[in-house]
């Protein structure tokens, strides 16, 4: 394979993990599956958010090994493209791939992260205690009334399409 289907490959790639993750959490919530107790609920958002959150931190490598396929095909995008890149660095993706994905427990204290840090480095990459609208953000509702570079994944689609024309 040539460096622009695999660019392609793995932009569809995080377009499915991140739309899947975040219509589950949102069909959870609006009820479309049956409640269930606080600790299941605490399960669906930890599965949903860390694969969203692995993703993201994915997007900030991808753009770093694929800068020169995404410099080629979308030079315009190039700005919005590493905005959005840093972003995610500053939300604190990467950390939290490489701290809490990754591990157990704490390299520097030595034992297991507490809820309360887990908690804490989640809240700062979604942006508060409400993940709506950082949901919203990497997948609205209705996508079609949103115009494709104001989320995530529409970004993500709009990359890979522009990337699939030069093929």
């Amino acid at each position: 394979m040539n460096a622009k289907q695999d660019a392609i490959d793995i932009l569809n790639g995080f377009i499915v993990d991140i739309s899947v993750a975040v219509e589950v959490l949102k069909d959870y919530e609006v009820g479309d599956y049956p409640q269930r107790d606080n600790q299941f609920r605490q399960g669906l958002y930890r599965l949903c958010l860390q694969s969203i959150i692995l993703n993201c931190a994915k997007y900030t490598e991808f753009c770093r090994e694929y800068g020169q396929v995404l410099n080629e095909c979308c030079p315009d995008l190039s700005s919005e493209r590493n905005n959005i890149k840093e972003n995610l660095e500053q939300r604190g993706v990467n950390k939290f791939r490489s701290k809490y994905i990754a591990h157990n427990r704490c390299d520097i204290t030595k034992r297991p992260f507490t809820t309360k840090e887990t908690d804490m480095l989640v809240n700062s990459i979604i942006g508060g205690s409400g993940a709506l609208d950082f949901l919203n953000w990497l997948l609205p509702d209705y996508p079609e009334n949103v115009k494709t570079q104001k989320y995530f994944t529409g970004f993500l689609s709009l990359l890979r399409d522009r990337i699939h024309e030069t093929l």
